[in-house]
This record gives C-alpha cells, sequence and structure tokens, in this order.
C-alpha cells in the first residue's frame, strides 16, 4: 500500500512519460507558442463566423452550441496563458490573447486576476483559502441553491454574499473591481434586453440585443454553466492534505453533454493538477496513460458521494 505522496509521485511520473511519448512521435509539438496562437486564431475566427452566420439566417439551434464550443476552447487557452505556457516572457503578445479572450468570453473576472486567484488554488485547493472555488460552490451543501448558484458567478456572491465575504483573504471590493468593465457590459445586456421585452420595445437597440444574446450572452451562460458544474464537483473540499486527494475523474457518459461545452475539462482537469506544465490539448492526447496510472493508484472515478458530502473526500473507491 502507497502512501499519497508515493502514488502522487507515481502518477506524476507516468503522465510525464505520456508526455515524452507523444512529443517523440508528433514532433510539430515542439512549436507550443504557434499552436496555442494558433487555437486561438481558429476558435476566434469560428466565433465571428458563426456570429456572421446567424446573421445570413443559420438556426441559433447551430449557433449557440458552436459559439459555446469556441469560447470554451478560448477558456483553455486563457488558462494555459495563466501558467505562462504560451510566449512566456511575451507579456505584450499574452496581454492581446487575455484581451480578446475575455471580450468573447466576458462573465468572468479579468484574466489578469484570475491569475493571482487560479496560482492561489493550485497551492490551497481543497481548504477553505482557496478563493476560485470557494467562489463557485466548492464546499457548498448541494440543492436548489447550490444549483441556482452553480449557474452563474457573480450570482453565487450575490446569494451567499456573507459565506463569500468569509472565505479567508477574500477582498470582495478586488472581485468587483476586477469585473470591469466586461462584466457590467455583459450583465447591463441582459437587463437593458429584459425591460425591451417587458416593455413591447421593438426598436434597433432591441434588434441589436436580440443578436448579442444569440452570439454573446447565452452561449457564454451554457458555457459556464457546464464549466462551473463539473469544476465544483470534480474538486474536493475538505479532507484534502494532498495533490493526490484534490480531484477525481467525471468521464461517465452522462457528464458528456456538459464536456461538449468546456473541452472535456472533468476528465482531464486532474491530470493538471499532477502536472501543470502541459498544454489542454496535450493533456487530452495522454488522457488514456494518466487515467490508468490514476486507476491503479487509487483516484477516485465518478465518485457521486460528493453530492452527499458536498465535496469533501473520503477515502472510498469511485462508483
Amino acid at each position: 500500500m502507497h502512501s499519497d505522496r508515493e502514488s502522487a509521485a507515481r502518477i506524476v511520473s507516468e503522465i510525464r512519460a505520456a508526455d515524452r511519448r507523444v512529443r517523440a512521435k508528433v514532433s510539430f509539438l515542439k512549436y507550443q507558442d504557434q499552436i496555442g496562437l494558433f487555437l486561438f486564431v481558429l476558435a476566434t475566427c469560428g466565433f465571428f463566423f458563426t456570429a456572421w452566420g446567424a446573421l445570413q439566417g443559420l438556426s441559433y439551434w447551430i449557433v449557440i452550441p458552436l459559439i459555446a464550443f469556441f469560447t470554451s476552447i478560448l477558456h483553455e487557452i486563457e488558462h494555459d496563458l495563466i501558467h505562462d505556457l504560451y510566449y512566456r516572457g511575451n507579456r505584450w503578445i499574452q496581454n492581446l490573447m487575455f484581451a480578446f479572450i475575455w471580450i468573447l468570453r466576458p462573465n468572468t473576472i479579468s484574466p489578469w486576476k484570475r491569475k493571482s486567484i487560479h496560482l492561489l488554488h493550485h497551492k490551497v485547493s481543497g481548504s477553505p483559502p482557496d478563493i476560485e472555488e470557494r467562489l463557485i460552490t466548492n464546499g457548498m451543501p448541494y440543492g436548489f441553491k447550490r444549483i441556482l448558484c452553480m449557474m452563474d458567478g457573480f450570482l453565487n456572491m450575490i446569494l451567499r454574499r456573507r459565506e463569500v465575504e468569509r472565505i479567508p483573504g477574500m477582498r470582495t471590493f478586488n472581485i468587483r473591481l476586477a469585473s470591469l468593465p466586461m462584466v457590467p457590459i455583459f450583465y447591463g445586456s441582459i437587463l437593458v434586453e429584459c425591460v425591451l421585452i417587458a416593455t413591447g420595445n421593438i426598436s434597433p437597440l432591441r434588434t441589436t440585443l436580440d443578436f448579442l444574446m444569440v452570439v454573446w450572452v447565452i452561449p457564454n451562460v451554457i458555457r459556464q454553466a457546464c464549466l462551473v458544474f463539473l469544476s465544483s464537483t470534480m474538486h474536493y473540499y475538505g479532507g484534502v492534505d494532498s495533490v493526490f486527494r484534490q480531484t477525481q475523474v467525471l468521464n461517465a457518459w452522462y457528464f458528456l453533454p456538459m464536456q461538449l461545452f468546456c473541452f472535456n475539462f472533468g476528465s482531464t482537469h486532474g491530470i493538471h493538477h499532477f502536472v501543470v506544465n502541459q498544454p489542454f490539448y496535450l493533456r487530452e492526447m495522454v488522457k488514456r496513460s494518466a487515467h490508468a496510472a490514476f486507476r491503479e493508484n487509487g483516484i477516485h472515478f465518478n465518485d457521486l458521494s460528493t453530492f452527499r458530502s458536498a465535496n469533501h473526500y473520503e477515502p472510498i473507491g469511485g462508483i
């Protein structure tokens, strides 16, 4: 029987070995900066081409999921940029990519503030000071209120204001400041649209906002809700004393609809906790080897007891 530390070391070793095997087979993976930029441009162009398609009459049933998918790629690129995986040392390019991503995926705080919160998350994951996960309901008992809060991070801050303010190190004023200007624009557009609908207004402003709801607001709400549900469910809170206990793997078939809008996050994000310097597309490529190592060393898979325990880690086999 291995200790958690020994098991974690074995998992890291296997992930790194799988990484080397993949890189040896696929030589262009060495161009990591260029791949990141290409995927950024691809997702951005996909966003705008799909929006153009909406103007040309493309069905909203196609437009909304497509844009949600493209923004999920942009989210992963932002996450990789937070870890300096593309253009390390070139702040000009990184900041330009951050800015474009925030404009297209605006219902979160600024990438620059998120960077400090996310790096803290890796240091204290599963404990009270983990601001990032606490802000998306991790550790909160499951019920209607949590489901409502998981739909939107800022709604969570409103409904759980007192609880949020008690998170160690939490400064709600700083979070609000870091939301400017994109978050107020995003939610302001929703508010104005609701007022225009309620008053029966059919002005050009209403037409513009109708379009933005389809190509900007609804896809991001769907993407964010799927990501928050998977992230807050796969991360443990309480009973966590090492990286070995920080996450589980969610790869059952019934999670697939949500995985589609956050690039298979529930299945591969745990890999990132063990090896943080892998781009998101490489995690997908080493997934099979990583999951084999996870199973061999006792990482939980599809542990639905987390719904009963409010994400508390319990040393039992996954379901």
